[in-house]
């Protein structure tokens, strides 16, 4: 389990220099977490892993918030007011500034669904409950929806997760050590969150990765160390220290950011952390830390965080295709740093300064929080304010919701369903149309062509294999076993059309994939099989791509539209992609980033099957 973005609220006054008991090392350190994380993002190439920056940031955030909040109740001065003060100024004058840039440039460059569902995380925001939005309302899966269009405010989850820690752990913390159990209660919290973790990652990984109960570990980890429940022996400090670092290393150059990861890439670098800070200032790695370009990139690392992230995404949204360019990448980089510096400087630090009042400082972030829920409000109540757009630009993002009747209905086929809600025509049905997700899509098409009612089995993600070998899941393998049984029992179904986006499962095995298509073929011998292919590959949401185009006075959006290659025998195969390239209008044809419209199922899918079929029977 890993992720892209950074908890970087470590505790407040740990990067002064002023401080008692100051490590510039854990600055440092801070920056080892902070710059592989900005490449990482950027799009540039050699870091794959550099979001393991999250699990870094946690372990320091534990290590030094312990110590202030133990230090201070071994003392009796503990207050939770002033340790809420102290959170309020690190944390929401920065956070408020980025807040308002972040809807101010959406409502120039997002499409109304886009700019809701960012007045939506905003108020998640200020309400710190960002991870809860994004677990459950924003999007899912971190990595899939950081691929696509990314969500400017998508990293604050991970801010939602230090906020709600120092909520319950000040309490916590003072209920332990009112029954002398500081040290068995934080291993316990290690253990049980850890545990979760692990189980989590496989049955629950989106809640697992984006809430408290399962990062908590990573912050306990710190936290053991600030307690002393684990320390790093003097004589071993400097080999812990390398090991550290090379933990760290390994995992920024070894993992990539694709969902959940095995469990030793969940550890490793927060292990690695762990052994830095235990190993002391003193240790070698910790004194390269220490230096003072470290330090310096180390101080800004929460301004860095907040700023580089939605500068990313704009540029994504400004550039619209998937990768930007090098140059682009670079000067994002340089951007981030720029707009980090400025607001450490005249945010961060006057706002934390003891000679303001706290006062002063609230009243200001209220008056900004004020400011982005106005935007916010407006947003959603204006259902994203369409009216920025022009005309055409609004007919094109209409086309997100061009979908086939059955598109949306039989995403997933239930086998309830397939004689009842998942029949194209009236009758018993003498075809079957077979396939992914782009089997329900492109059904109006596929039916209309062939003229007989037709039955339609969609499985999302699950090409028509029958073999695990040829690289789909156990799951989906015995979902289409299950197929072929029921269709063994249906003998008037006598046409088997067989669609899928047959690119996305190509680039796992070109060769294992088309094996196992045989195989079904085979296995449906008797029966005329006709298999659909050369749907083209946007990788861009046509409709919003297409409107952004538009609106900006952009070249319109050209598909790639390669002849399809079809290796099997027993088949008739149909090649939709000279088709797909010729219409003139080519953002009428998706409804996203591969599904065929119903424009494209009436003017591309029923003339070209059609006209193959009448071709076969001359």
């Amino acid at each position: 389990m890993r992720n892209s973005t950074i908890a970087f609220e470590a505790a407040s006054g740990g990067s002064e220099s002023s401080k008692p008991g100051y490590r510039a090392d854990i600055d440092g350190l801070r920056a080892l977490a902070i710059l592989p994380v900005v490449w990482f993002h950027s799009g540039l190439p050699g870091a794959s892993g550099g979001f393991v920056g999250v699990d870094i940031f946690f372990v320091i955030s534990g290590y030094l918030i312990t110590r202030i909040i133990s230090g201070d109740l071994a003392t009796g001065s503990f207050s939770f007011g002033h340790f809420y003060r102290r959170r309020f100024r690190r944390i929401a004058p920065a956070l408020v500034v980025v807040l308002i840039f972040t809807l101010a440039v959406g409502y120039l460059l997002m499409v109304p669904d886009e700019l809701v569902k960012q007045c939506r995380s905003a108020i998640a925001a200020l309400a710190m409950i960002p991870n809860i939005f994004f677990a459950y309302v924003g999007g899912g899966d971190y990595f899939a929806i950081a691929k696509r269009a990314p969500p400017p405010l998508l990293h604050t989850w991970s801010l939602g997760i230090e906020e709600q820690f120092y909520l319950i752990f000040p309490l916590f913390l003072m209920i332990a050590a009112r029954f002398r159990v500081v040290r068995p209660a934080i291993v316990l919290v290690v253990v049980l969150s850890f545990a979760l973790c692990v189980i989590g990652t496989t049955r629950a990984p989106i809640a697992t990765f984006y809430l408290l109960p399962g990062r908590a570990w990573e912050l306990g980890l710190g936290a053991m160390l600030a307690v002393e429940t684990i320390a790093v022996p003097a004589r071993l400090r400097a080999a812990a220290s390398v090991i550290g670092i090379a933990m760290i290393a390994a995992s920024i150059a070894l993992l990539e950011g694709q969902g959940v990861s095995p469990l030793w890439a969940v550890a490793a670098p927060a292990v690695g952390a762990m052994l830095l800070i235990g190993s002391g200032p003193g240790a070698p790695v910790n004194r390269a830390l220490g230096l003072s370009p470290f330090v310096w990139v180390g101080r800004i690392s929460y301004s860095l965080y907040l700023w580089h992230w939605p500068i990313f995404a704009f540029l994504q949204r400004w550039w619209i295709d998937d990768k930007l360019p090098v140059a682009w990448s670079l000067a994002g980089i340089a951007v981030s740093i720029a707009m980090a510096w400025i607001t450490y400087r005249w945010v961060e630090q006057p706002a934390r300064r003891g000679t303001v009042r706290f006062g002063a400082v609230a009243a200001i972030v209220a008056g900004g929080a004020a400011v982005v829920t106005a935007i916010a409000v407006v947003g959603l109540i204006w259902a994203g304010v369409p009216e920025r757009f022009t005309p055409r630009a609004r007919v094109m993002l209409a086309q997100a919701d061009d979908y086939a009747p059955l598109a949306r209905k039989c995403f997933h086929t239930a086998f309830a369903d397939i004689d009842g809600k998942c029949l194209v025509g009236r009758g018993l049905p003498t075809a079957l149309i077979w396939g992914d997700s782009h089997a329900a899509t492109d059904s109006a098409g596929i039916a209309a062509a062939l003229g007989v009612p037709s039955a339609v089995v969609s499985s999302g993600g699950c090409p028509p294999v029958i073999d695990p070998s040829a690289g789909v899941s156990e799951g989906c393998a015995k979902r289409n076993r299950a197929i072929l049984a029921w269709l063994q029992q249906r003998p008037h179904i006598t046409t088997i059309v067989l669609t899928a986006l047959w690119h996305s499962y190509e680039m796992s095995g070109r060769e294992r994939l088309w094996r196992g298509v045989q195989s079904i073929v085979t296995a449906l011998g008797g029966r005329r099989i006709i298999v659909l292919a050369g749907v083209p590959y946007p990788g861009v949401d046509v409709p919003t791509d297409s409107a952004i185009r538009e609106q900006w006075g952009r070249p319109p959006l050209r598909f790639d539209c390669p002849p399809a290659r079809v290796p099997l025998s027993g088949v008739m195969v149909v090649d939709l992609s000279t088709a797909f390239c010729a219409y003139p209008e080519p953002w009428r044809l998706f409804v996203d980033r591969n599904h065929a419209s119903m424009t494209a199922n009436r003017a591309v899918i029923a003339p070209v099957l059609a006209a193959a079929l009448a071709g076969s029977r001359q």
